[in-house]
């Protein structure tokens, strides 16, 4: 292995058409986190997981979020002033392409593209 603190993998799966890069933490990191947190100890990094955690209840001790991206936040909490109808249609599509046909998080999407 590299001798690398924080890294990303690219990862894709074989019937996938998109790349996907997924983070990659130390195996030291991981063990200070098992001992510390426990062996199930996973934090929360999608922000499916994310809004899923926020707004349901849970029982018992709620999973760490991982810190957001402060200024990748700032960037995307408003819409560009120049984005147009089009470029919600070019989104959706690249969604679509990239994502696959029958991914749970396309959600209400699906029914808009062909």
């Amino acid at each position: 292995g590299c001798d690398l603190e924080e890294g990303w993998v690219l990862m894709c799966k074989h019937a996938d058409s998109g790349d996907r890069l997924v983070p990659v933490e130390s195996m030291e990191r991981i063990q200070q986190q098992q001992q510390l947190f426990g062996m199930d100890f996973k934090p929360v990094i999608r922000w499916e997981q994310v809004v899923d955690l926020t707004y349901s209840l849970h029982l018992g001790a709620k999973p760490k979020i991982m810190e957001p991206d402060v200024a990748a936040v700032e960037r995307l909490r408003f819409v560009p002033p120049t984005w147009s109808y089009e470029c919600d249609e070019d989104l959706v599509h690249f969604l679509y392409d990239h994502i696959g046909k029958e991914d749970e998080n396309l959600g209400s999407i699906k029914q808009y593209v062909v």
